[in-house]
């Protein structure tokens, strides 16, 4: 099913409310909203034409108070 201009302002309200959330989360509060049935699919094509794209986190590797030590030590050597 197409969407219709009012069903993407909709979806785009629902989106920027739960942007955190999964996309199933998404679709089921679009569904009830909405009373539309679209896929997740269309809602993820949807998204991503609205801006909405997800990323994985970053690493961050563990730093723990012996390691920092370790590498303030490093760098003060290196610096001098």
């Amino acid at each position: 099913m197409k969407l219709k201009d009012r069903d993407r302002r909709r979806m785009s309200k629902e989106m920027r409310k739960n942007y955190t959330k999964p996309m199933p989360h998404i679709l089921q509060q679009f569904r009830q909203v909405s009373g539309s049935v679209v896929s997740i699919i269309t809602i993820h094509k949807e998204a991503h034409l609205f801006g909405f794209q997800g990323h994985a986190a970053a690493h961050k590797p563990l730093i723990i108070k012996s390691n920092h030590a370790v590498s303030l030590s490093w760098c003060k050597t290196l610096r001098n």
